[in-house]
């Protein structure tokens, strides 16, 4: 019988998990937040019908909700006992279980299950930000093991525009040169009471075995994020200074904002903007993650912000903003061709998103699962209220899902 209460601190347990009868139907899972309490509810796109998975009795909005790569369950950050619990249930609402929960003062997030979902990687962050744990659980045993953790010696600390007031040492761009199968250099770390290192968030899996990480610096403004691949699981914290291998370190002519990964692993999406400024060109680049050299696959001259996700291996999805226009949705082929905008917010006070689940990167987190339908939300900054919306990478026009003047965001795609 599956058990909801938190394991005995430092410790975790196995997963439980029977298998649903599988249905045709593609379904959106999202989390409505209410006054007091979240909703983890999945929308029927063919019959219309919204039902309730679970109901979270907590004030505060859930972390890191994903789905799982069957797209039976559902992984969730949680509140229980005052402390930050891995929670997961199936999406009938049944077998809801709590594999672990963090120490006081810390907090869970970015849970990404393998895709063969023995194993589960996430993040352990204290509330201040000031110290980073990433931990596999064996989904199988109930083991926990650390694989990075800022505060245990060769900590890889690597990336542009780190701040200068630490006294860690740095790999700075020059490391760019390095070859893709080469290990980041370990170099001793000394730990400070300091946010001038990168937190390694768990993105997709590349393998069973292998991991792919964005390294994100707590900084303001933030440098661009740095991509990494953690090798080989099954290696502990002992040898977190070889066991990282970069994949991407951002050129400072490209300024990659963002990165994403094609579900096949070989091609690094870039979406590559300005943070600040009007002027400058915003495009689309990619490059083997075997390393090579960028290309573009799409350019704005007039410049603005976008997100790209890999929608499938051939196809990119992003959001672009403009200045003195409504940002809008497009879809491209990765060669460049196909450009076509698949739908625009109503006005420029709207915003468009594709990441605020925290599993954006996860390829059913925005496609359904036969990759035909896109789903994603919309904020509408003069009424202060959310809608989430689906549509057809076919074209047409998108409906509606729900609407609230509460925070809404989708999870993923399944079929039930």
């Amino acid at each position: 019988m599956a058990q909801q209460s938190c394991p005995a601190q430092g410790s975790a347990r196995a997963a439980l998990m029977p298998p649903l009868p599988v249905g045709k139907h593609a379904n959106v899972v999202f989390l409505a937040q209410q006054s007091d309490s979240s909703l983890l509810q999945r929308y029927d796109v063919t019959t219309g019908a919204t039902q309730t998975i679970l109901q979270i009795n907590q004030e505060e909005s859930v972390l890191g909700a994903s789905v799982s790569p069957d797209g039976q369950w559902v992984l969730f950050g949680a509140l229980l006992q005052d402390q930050s619990a891995i929670q997961l249930v199936r999406m009938d609402g049944q077998q809801l279980q709590t594999l672990y929960c963090a120490p006081a003062q810390t907090n869970v997030n970015n849970l990404v299950l393998s895709p063969d979902q023995h194993y589960l990687v996430f993040n352990q962050v204290n509330s201040d930000e000031s110290a980073s744990i990433l931990y596999l659980l064996d989904m199988r045993t109930g083991k926990l093991q650390t694989e990075l953790a800022t505060l245990q010696p060769n900590y890889p600390v690597f990336g542009q525009g780190l701040a200068q007031t630490s006294s860690m040492p740095l790999l700075t761009s020059s490391f760019s040169q390095h070859k893709a199968s080469d290990s980041l250099p370990a170099r001793p770390f000394n730990p400070l009471p300091s946010k001038h290192y990168p937190i390694y968030i768990p993105m997709k899996w590349a393998t069973n075995s292998s991991i792919y990480l964005l390294g994100r610096l707590i900084a303001t403004p933030s440098p661009p994020p740095q991509l990494v691949l953690l090798r080989d699981i099954s290696k502990d914290v002992t040898q977190q200074g070889s066991n990282l291998q970069p994949i991407v370190v951002t050129p400072e002519t490209n300024n990659c904002q963002d990165v994403d990964v094609t579900p096949d692993s070989q091609q690094v999406v870039c979406s590559s903007y300005i943070q600040f400024g009007t002027g400058n060109p915003s495009s689309i680049l990619m490059q083997p993650t075997t390393g090579g050299a960028f290309r573009s696959v799409y350019r704005n001259a007039a410049g603005g912000s976008l997100t790209a996700r890999a929608f499938s291996d051939s196809t990119i999805i992003f959001i672009l903003y403009r200045q003195n226009a409504p940002p809008a949705l497009f879809k491209i082929n990765s060669d460049g061709g196909g450009l076509t905008q698949l739908m625009a917010a109503p006005t420029t006070k709207t915003l468009l998103n594709i990441t605020v689940s925290g599993s954006s990167y996860l390829p059913w987190s925005i496609a359904s699962r036969d990759g035909t339908l896109y789903a994603l939300q919309l904020y509408d900054l003069t009424t202060d209220k959310q809608s989430l919306i689906f549509g057809s990478v076919s074209g047409g026009m998108p409906k509606t899902i729900t609407s609230s003047s509460n925070q809404l965001a989708v999870v993923g795609w399944t079929e039930i």
